[in-house]
């Protein structure tokens, strides 16, 4: 008999902050929702690195960027390397600058000129990812579940789970309020939300920068300790009411 299987989905972000890999881990199959509405000045595009000891945001260009157009219609607009250059004078004294800056390189080299913001989103997580040694089903709503495209929020996140007769949905904390517990139970669903626990590590000095991406934690940490963020440090809540 198989194990109930349990699932996410979840915009992809470019190189997102740690919490989001902790979701992944936390599930059995991860949908990327790539045909949703694109979010202005939200994370799709962009994310924060340490450079000179402070937050700098990095971001991604694209063209015409608008909330009446879906993630995967939204293209990228120029050349990445001058992200990848900025990464370099960040990170090149970090103790796992090695390891990890081919990974990054292998990326932000590639012509992306084009090409849907959500296939670079999607490619950073699931790099990372393969870094790690995380080994997860990863899909998308665009090209696996067309489907579904006429539903709306709730009823679509619930005909996916229905497809793939999910028994467990897990979100993050943020999503708490878009979804109607009661909803889930009837079709016998467990609803859970990850709530994230802050983590600190010793980055260039003594004060601590939270919040960045993902980068950042790789570039000070190694697979180990990264794994070990991602396993640990969080919970489950319950959605029942």
């Amino acid at each position: 008999m198989n194990r109930p299987l349990s699932m996410a989905v979840m915009q992809p972000y470019v190189f997102p902050y740690l919490g989001y890999f902790r979701l992944i881990n936390a599930v059995d199959k991860f949908v990327f929702f790539d045909d949703v509405n694109y979010i202005k000045r939200g994370w799709i595009n962009r994310n924060r690195i340490l450079l000179a000891n402070k937050p700098f945001l990095f971001t991604v260009p694209v063209s015409r960027p608008s909330q009446n157009r879906r993630i995967n219609e939204t293209l990228i607009n120029g050349d990445l390397r001058g992200i990848l250059r900025t990464i370099h004078h960040a990170y090149a004294k970090a103790p796992y600058y090695n390891c990890v800056y081919p990974v990054l390189k292998h990326i932000f080299e590639q012509d992306w000129e084009g090409v849907p913001i959500s296939m670079l989103a999607e490619k950073s997580i699931i790099s990372i990812c393969h870094y790690l040694g995380i080994q997860r089903v990863f899909e998308r709503t665009s090209k696996d579940y067309k489907w579904s495209i006429d539903l709306k929020g709730q009823d679509r996140i619930l005909e996916i789970l229905h497809v793939n007769q999910a028994t467990k949905y897990i979100n993050a904390e943020g999503g708490k309020e878009l979804y109607n517990p009661s909803e889930f139970r009837k079709r016998r669903i467990q609803l859970f939300f990850l709530k994230n626990s802050n983590i600190v590590y010793k980055q260039y000095n003594d004060r601590f920068v939270s919040n960045l991406s993902i980068i950042d934690v790789l570039m000070f940490n190694d697979k180990q300790q990264v794994n070990n963020f991602i396993m640990n440090n969080y919970e489950l809540l319950e959605k029942n009411e």
